[in-house]
């Protein structure tokens, strides 16, 4: 008899922009060496993060199964298949990525029915959408695990069955620093060539366009006018598509990131999940904008960590600090791989181990 296959782990990770699908792929990619993980997503970089996972997994590796939804379906036709999902099978356990009702609600009358244990990771929330949903008895009677992925004092930490752990990186330290010596890296695909010269070299300044659509075309005309500020500097801009404003020579297009900010000089971008703490591991000096957001709240992420701004002029100033400083101060893109990255914590380890203990292996 064939060995049977095991019910897979479920992840929803259902919202705008990088920081949902990223997170839940730092896990899920971790989970499947054991486990089949599906992933729920609506995100508009979906296909761009699926490209990678299928080379990914082309090299051996166990990498997790994005379930795609359109990122422009009206919002009734996207929980109904959500919820059509969610019940066409069992599932080992449901893991829900910042909502805990889901984004539209569609979660709340599943939840009562599933018999599998439940996650919860707890991305910061505004505490007034946490007040006026009632999540905090919501998620108490509903969640049998709730992880903070490093966010801290978050409206809901005083429920009893909170656990902590550092942020969640895509890669670890000693992978981060293996995919950066790898040649396809080092000879061409990324910032290291040529490689610059530690003494009036040219650092690289990098614009992590993270955010909404609608908030494309400020990072690229940013993009476009920090070169003009720094012309000896190589800057570049990180988007899934090539923002409005932005030279198309300055562009970069892939996933993970996480590669080049390692390198960066400087990262510029927003307040979100993904940029501050990527930043935070790789001790970069971040110069960022806190965009405005219905859940999150950026501002209080850059007050942890990176220096805000609220105008282009204010960016480019605090870009002109950060590279006047002393050399030593500064991170030179490839001046060495052991300056490159920190010994940094990947919180989305300590996670895998946390529902493990509650799957009961």
């Amino acid at each position: 008899m064939g060995q049977s296959v095991p019910c897979p782990w479920l992840i929803y990770a259902l919202g705008g922009g990088w920081g949902h699908l990223n997170r839940t792929v730092a896990l899920g990619r971790l989970a499947a060496a054991q486990s089949p993980v599906h992933i729920l997503t609506n995100s508009p970089y979906a296909a761009l993060v699926n490209e990678e996972l299928e080379r990914w997994q082309q090299q051996g590796q166990s990498v997790p199964h994005l379930i795609a939804f359109s990122a422009t379906l009206e919002k009734a036709a996207l929980c109904r298949q959500v919820q059509a999902q969610v019940i066409s099978r069992s599932y080992r356990c449901l893991i829900a990525d910042t909502f805990p009702r889901g984004l539209g609600g569609e979660l709340a009358d599943l939840l009562p029915g599933l018999n599998c244990p439940k996650v919860l990771i707890h991305r910061d929330l505004n505490p007034d959408y946490v007040r006026s949903h009632q999540l905090s008895e919501f998620v108490a009677r509903y969640y049998d695990l709730v992880i903070v992925p490093g966010e801290g004092a978050v409206p809901l930490a005083s429920l009893p069955q909170v656990r902590h752990t550092p942020p969640w990186l895509i890669y670890d330290a000693a992978e981060l620093a293996k995919r950066l010596a790898h040649p396809t890296f080092t000879k061409g695909a990324g910032p290291c060539a040529p490689t610059p010269a530690p003494n009036g070299g040219h650092p690289l300044i990098l614009v992590c366009a993270a955010g909404n659509t609608a908030e494309q075309e400020f990072f690229g005309t940013l993009t476009d006018q920090l070169q003009q500020a720094f012309p000896k500097a190589r800057v570049r801009c990180l988007a899934a598509n090539c923002p409005p404003g932005c030279p198309p020579a300055l562009w970069l297009q892939t996933w993970p990131g996480l590669p080049w900010i390692a390198q960066a000089a400087v990262v510029v971008g927003g307040g979100g999940y993904n940029t501050v703490y990527e930043c935070a591991a790789l001790k970069k000096p971040l110069v960022a904008f806190a965009l405005p957001r219905l859940y999150d709240r950026q501002s209080r992420r850059l007050g942890r960590y990176g220096v805000q701004v609220s105008t282009m002029a204010a960016a480019i100033e605090q870009v002109k600090i950060v590279l006047q400083r002393p050399q030593r101060d500064v991170q030179m893109p490839c001046l060495s791989l052991s300056n490159a990255i920190a010994l940094y914590s990947n919180g989305a380890t300590n996670a895998l181990r946390q529902i493990q203990q509650v799957l009961g292996g």
